[in-house]
């Protein structure tokens, strides 16, 4: 049993050992300009686009790297990893994924509709939602192929129909 036990442990040691250290991530400017002060001197960087830096990291830099934008910027996301250092090059490059992100046409997100949403938002009552959550988790299962998910989606549907009953669109 010992020998089993030192076999798994020196498995597992070694399968440590041999995980990449290096990892490649691309990171948003404005987030490495206020985070870089906090980042160990060992973040190396690699090359710079318009947007965001190539920057060559260890494992437990990428940690503190995620921790940081949490704790300091009180959000979420700011970098990508990448497989390669070419990669993420690649990633900033006038043909990469920066560009193409910053041309691509996505969702407007403006507040405009205040009329229209306004009155709805009144209508919101926490009672329906209860009773709405309450009605779906008495279903076994909403798994499409079972009995219960059947009658879950007609039960979904039927209220849906009934919400937009008086609407002509």
């Amino acid at each position: 049993m010992k020998k089993l036990i030192t076999l798994f442990t020196l498995a597992l040691s070694t399968a440590a050992l041999a995980a990449p250290e290096t990892q490649w991530l691309t990171v948003d400017n404005n987030v490495l300009a206020k985070l870089r002060p906090k980042l160990s001197k060992s973040v190396q960087t690699i090359a710079v686009g318009d947007d965001a830096t190539v920057v060559k990291l260890t494992a437990a830099e990428v940690e503190k790297l995620s921790e940081l934008i949490h704790h300091d910027l009180k959000r979420c996301g700011g970098f990508m990893g990448h497989s390669s250092q070419e990669e993420a090059q690649n990633a900033i490059s006038k043909n990469g994924d920066t560009y193409f992100a910053q041309s691509a046409i996505f969702a407007d997100y403006n507040i405009t509709q205040n009329r229209i949403v306004e009155p709805m938002v009144a209508q919101v009552n926490e009672g329906a939602l209860l009773g709405m959550l309450d009605a779906l988790t008495k279903f076994n299962t909403r798994y499409y192929k079972s009995e219960t998910g059947v009658k879950s989606s007609e039960f979904i549907r039927d209220t849906w129909r009934n919400l937009a009953r008086n609407r002509s669109d």
